[in-house]
């Protein structure tokens, strides 16, 4: 962490200070409606009770902008004030996405919570704050949430590590570890403390207190809401606030390692010709740990992971962390994995939604991508939808699906011409009975 001190003195000065400017400010600009939606449906339930209560027989919808906002700022300045926020403001309904085709358990879905517009102005502004410093604050090998950081960073290192280390013959080792629920795990005590570490100002602290203490939820279970209760535990996925509260807990597992690599307990893995040092990779919660192939290594992570289990809540799911092993043979990998209570993992292996440790120059490990343009321009689908419409498919699947992969990787040219005829031929509308005549 660099340069804590100033940090604290950017907060002290900018989060605090005109903090009831920035509620307003954001009202003003449009970055929250108050009248569009499900959310201003909310809000403008209040000019019922304005106009019960005041006798007024009708209202503009300017005046009922004006009025709901007065309301609404009057309750961001008493939590500007005391970091209290009205019952009932920070309730939300706890909607259950299913995270496979058919769920039979629990585990299954991941709860997404519906949070309401009063408490995501709060949320919105704090997050707005914190965006500013979290770049100062979040180690450089944290690529999620923090601006100027991208989600590919961490594959195109770990796949250049694993080509440089087979090409050199060094022998690393790479965990890959697994946090189950960890967004839902996340201990309250330990994250206030963080932030004290962190030297947060006590304000600000206090500010995060109130989103979390007062949050409320509801289950919803087929469309109604179970009774109402209250977190103890975890950050709501949904909320504007949690991602940068979540990155600032998982830091702690950089201060683990980086501590454990001073004092000798662990070593990473360090590139030849000056280049860094890399012990340590991740993404929100997507962790890969880099060392030196050695049992005293594979010791110290265990260690941590215990470590970061007992401070964080956070639970690491032994069953889908995998040792991968560069340069040992396959006995001595699944000693060190038994060692490390973990799976063997064997190349190649999926990182973030990129392959690594394969050829990427040799067209059959494209073959994913091409079956799911495939599967997203299928052919039936085009004798459904107009021209335009199947113009539009291709070019929003052609900007999403392979970009993604040609980011890293230089495709093949014949992997290039095959994406081309899928999508030519779902334009055109060619199916098995022929094809229509091309006018370009």
């Amino acid at each position: 962490m660099a340069n804590l001190s100033r940090i604290r003195l950017f907060l002290k000065r900018k989060l605090e200070s005109g903090s009831k400017n920035s509620f307003r400010n954001l009202l003003d600009g449009g970055q929250i409606s108050l009248t569009s939606g499900c959310q201003g449906f909310q809000l403008l339930r209040l000019v019922f009770y304005v106009r019960v209560f005041r006798k007024q027989k009708s209202l503009r919808l300017s005046k009922v902008v004006m009025v709901v906002k007065h309301f609404v700022v009057g309750i961001l300045n008493e939590f500007h004030a005391s970091g209290d926020i009205s019952l009932g403001c920070n309730s939300s309904f706890v909607a259950l996405i299913p995270k496979v085709k058919d769920p039979q358990e629990l585990g299954n879905f991941r709860p997404i919570s519906l949070v309401g517009s009063i408490y995501k102005i709060i949320a919105k502004v704090l997050a707005n704050r914190l965006k500013v410093v979290i770049n100062d604050v979040i180690s450089p090998n944290q690529s999620a949430f923090v601006g100027g950081r991208n989600i590919l960073d961490g594959p195109l290192i770990v796949s250049e590590l694993v080509a440089w280390a087979k090409k050199s013959k060094s022998k690393l080792l790479i965990l890959k570890v697994d946090f189950e629920k960890a967004y839902d795990s996340i201990n309250w005590k330990f994250l206030f403390r963080m932030l004290e570490e962190m030297n947060f100002p006590e304000k600000w602290i206090s500010w995060i207190k109130g989103c979390l203490v007062s949050g409320r939820g509801s289950v919803l279970i087929n469309g109604s809401p179970t009774k109402e209760f209250a977190f103890k535990r975890g950050l709501r996925q949904g909320d504007p606030l949690s991602p940068f509260l979540f990155i600032l807990a998982m830091e702690v597992i950089n201060m683990f390692l980086k501590r454990a690599v001073e004092i000798g307990l662990f070593k990473g893995c360090n590139l030849p010709n000056g280049g860094p040092s890399i012990s340590c990779l991740s993404y929100a919660d997507d962790v890969l740990f880099v060392g030196d192939w050695s049992a005293e290594n594979v010791v110290a992570l265990n260690r941590l992971l215990r470590w970061i289990s007992l401070v964080t809540g956070l639970k690491v799911n032994r069953r889908k962390c995998y040792l991968f092993g560069i340069g040992s043979e396959a006995s001595e990998v699944a000693n060190f994995a038994n060692l490390a209570s973990c799976e063997v993992g064997s190349f190649p292996f999926s990182y973030l939604g990129i392959p690594i440790g394969v050829n990427m120059k040799r067209a059959k490990f494209w073959q994913p991508v091409l079956d799911r343009v495939a599967s997203k321009l299928s052919k039936w689908k085009a004798r459904y939808l107009s021209f335009a419409g199947r113009m539009t498919l291709v070019k929003s699947v052609l900007g999403s699906l392979p970009s993604y992969f040609l980011s890293i990787f230089a495709a093949p040219k014949c992997v290039l011409n095959r994406l081309e005829k899928i999508r030519r031929d779902f334009l055109w509308g060619i199916s098995d009975r022929g094809s229509k005549l091309r006018w370009v």
